[in-house]
């Protein structure tokens, strides 16, 4: 097996249950919510072009915006649809991404006294080590934001 880098990122959802936090990732009105904010919080001011979604192992997701006249997508395929507490999935951000190997992002949710806290561990091949910083930069923000947006 060839190397890999792991991305560990944790977040406490102060208002939200396990089922929201996971509706979040799968109903196309949640992402769309979140990915506007997401946008926001990076100063993109880019328009959601598609939100695709098929939830279930197997089934695929697209997620796309515009930036600087350029489409920006987001894809993958479902491997683990664990209602409410795991997703798994395969993330890609450009074909040579798919090209070179598994990217994977497991998000396990559990309930908190109020609210739940959500783990989420993005695996990728070591070559893109270099991103480290900016995928854990990332996913920081999409977990705020999809507790922003709700």
């Amino acid at each position: 097996m060839s190397e890999e880098v792991e991305v560990l990122v944790e977040h406490r959802f102060r208002h939200a249950t396990t089922e929201e936090v996971f509706e979040a990732w799968i109903n196309p009105q949640n992402v769309r919510s979140w990915m506007n904010h997401g946008l926001a919080a990076f100063g993109l001011s880019g328009a959601i072009v598609r939100i695709e979604v098929d939830p279930r192992p197997g089934g695929a997701f697209m997620f796309s915006d515009m930036r600087g006249g350029k489409e920006m997508q987001h894809w993958g395929t479902y491997l683990t649809l664990e209602r409410p507490s795991v997703l798994e999935f395969t993330w890609f951000t450009s074909e040579a991404d798919e090209r070179d190997g598994s990217s994977v992002v497991r998000i396990e949710i559990a309930p908190q006294a109020a609210g739940c806290s959500a783990t989420l561990t993005h695996r990728m091949p070591a070559a893109y080590a270099e991103y480290r910083e900016q995928s854990e930069r990332g996913w920081k923000t999409i977990l705020a934001s999809i507790e922003a947006s709700r």
